[in-house]
């Protein structure tokens, strides 16, 4: 991961529990759970809050980067590169 501004595990759990979702429909298979977007390979899925916090513990690498559909949130860990639905700062700046 190079030309990226690297950042540390705090800061990346803080900024997971910011850009997390709670499914409130009753309806929804996923009702009452805590959820963050990541892409993985460019497949896309949710992930438990929780676990997206436990991979940071175990991550090689964790960094903002440059990412078109603003996944913005890069954790290095088991050899894969997973990108969180999470705007990085310079981002939401901007907005």
């Amino acid at each position: 991961m190079s030309d990226v501004e690297h950042i540390d595990r705090e800061t990346a759990v803080t900024a997971l529990r910011k850009a997390a979702f709670r499914i409130d429909d009753p309806d929804d298979n996923d009702y009452g759970r805590i959820l963050v977007h990541c892409f993985l390979g460019g497949i896309g899925c949710h992930w438990d809050l929780d676990d997206a916090i436990r991979l940071t513990g175990k991550a090689a690498e964790m960094a903002w980067v440059d990412s078109i559909v603003a996944h913005d949130l890069a954790v290095l860990a088991d050899g894969k590169v997973y990108q969180f639905d999470v705007p990085a700062p310079s981002r939401e700046t901007a907005a």
